[in-house]
């Protein structure tokens, strides 16, 4: 039984089981460390993920709301009444024109006021009255 002790001791003592113990620790080590390279690389992708859904989700509710609007009464009938020129029974469509016209015929009679030396009562009256003449 004294034998088997000591050859339990040698055992353990000896220089080859030390070396394997390294060995068997680095080769835990390296596969720890891979093992959390992995995680950290999927964690990141996750996040990625999420914000991409995220981001889709938004862009999704956008469009629902947009396909909802669109097919109200009210929205389809703006459009048939700017877009196709349609009006309902009885109704009569009225177009307003731009207000350059007037605007530019005012200028031109300021810029002939000063130009001609016209009285100020004249003016106003060109101002009021823009197509008579005095």
């Amino acid at each position: 039984m004294i034998k088997k002790k000591s050859n339990f001791r040698k055992i353990i003592a000896s220089k080859s089981l030390f070396y394997l113990l390294i060995l068997v620790l680095i080769f835990s080590l390296i596969t720890a460390i891979q093992e959390i390279n992995q995680q950290i690389k999927l964690k990141k992708e996750l996040s990625k993920l999420e914000a991409q859904n995220s981001l889709l989700e938004k862009e999704n509710k956008e469009a629902v709301d947009k396909i909802e609007k669109m097919q109200t009464d009210y929205f389809q009938e703006k459009v048939a009444r700017e877009k196709l020129g349609l009006q309902k029974p009885g109704e009569q469509v009225v177009v307003i024109t731009s207000q350059n016209t007037q605007s530019d015929q005012t200028t031109k009679s300021i810029s002939k006021s000063f130009n001609e030396k016209i009285s100020n009562l004249k003016n106003w009256w060109n101002y009021f009255f823009p197509n008579s003449s005095r």
